[in-house]
């Protein structure tokens, strides 16, 4: 009987001879339609998102920038009350009113105040005294919100000036007498944490403060109102769309050094 060789243990060798096909020896890749789709959804989630990210993003510079305007007001103060004792017996000009006679008498007490109490403990760039020309390097138009409206950031009786960081400060009496009778109990300013950037805009970028003479301390204007007072603007200048912004700074501190979600603005 005879063995056939593949039963005797040898394996049989093929020959191929034909070609390769057109797909062998590639690697999958994506098809144009696929890409397309792809993008089309990546981009459709970066438009959804990308607002909330940049709103959050704003609302942390803000915050931080105006714990910095904060904080190096009050360490001026308190630089210069060791150099001139408690704010409370400080100059701040003799007895006087808005009466249009004595506007000259107000600009030079308020020079007077800030070249002595706060001018030599900051970092001053940019100085424009209050008079009858207002000094255009630190003046511009912004946007109030109580109701809608443009402004002058400087007037013959505010006092601007801009510090290093490239903040710009603007400072005046109240436009009221204590009960003593002495004008300017309170000095009252705004500040601009970036400066004649835009948005230029109360209660997103401006934001005001006030020193107050008899608690020897600057504070939020609105510090002493509710939350809830502030953002209904319950009767006060508090801080909300259709009314006043004043009180902004002072929800922003009260909320732990944070804008919330219930915040007017950045949205």
């Amino acid at each position: 009987m005879s063995v056939s060789r593949s039963e005797q243990g040898f394996t049989p060798i093929y020959h191929y001879s034909g070609s390769l096909s057109k797909d062998d020896g590639k690697k999958a890749a994506f098809t144009l339609a696929e890409v397309l789709i792809t993008l089309g959804i990546i981009g459709i989630v970066a438009a959804m998102t990308l607002p909330t990210l940049i709103n959050n993003y704003r609302k942390t510079v803000t915050v931080n920038q105006l714990k910095v305007a904060y904080s190096i007001m009050a360490q001026a103060l308190t630089m210069a009350q060791k150099d001139y004792g408690d704010m409370t017996y400080w100059e701040i000009g003799e007895h006087m009113s808005m009466d249009p006679d004595n506007s000259d008498a107000v600009s030079d007490s308020l020079n007077n105040f800030v070249e002595k109490y706060l001018a030599p403990y900051l970092r001053v760039i940019t100085y424009c005294k209050a008079g009858s020309k207002v000094n255009s390097a630190c003046n511009y138009t912004y946007v109030t919100n109580h109701p809608p409206a443009i402004a002058d950031m400087c007037d013959r009786n505010v006092v601007s000036f801009i510090t290093e960081n490239g903040m710009i400060f603007a400072l005046m009496y109240e436009n009221s007498y204590d009960n003593t009778g002495t004008y300017g109990r309170y000095i009252y300013f705004q500040v601009d944490l970036n400066g004649k950037r835009k948005p230029n805009r109360s209660g997103e970028d401006i934001f005001e403060m006030y020193l107050d003479r008899t608690m020897s301390k600057i504070l939020f204007r609105g510090y002493k109102y509710s939350r809830e007072q502030i953002l209904n603007c319950s009767g006060i200048n508090g801080c909300c769309v259709s009314g006043g912004t004043g009180s902004c700074g002072a929800l922003i501190m009260m909320d732990g050094w944070q804008i919330r979600d219930d915040y007017p603005f950045f949205n």
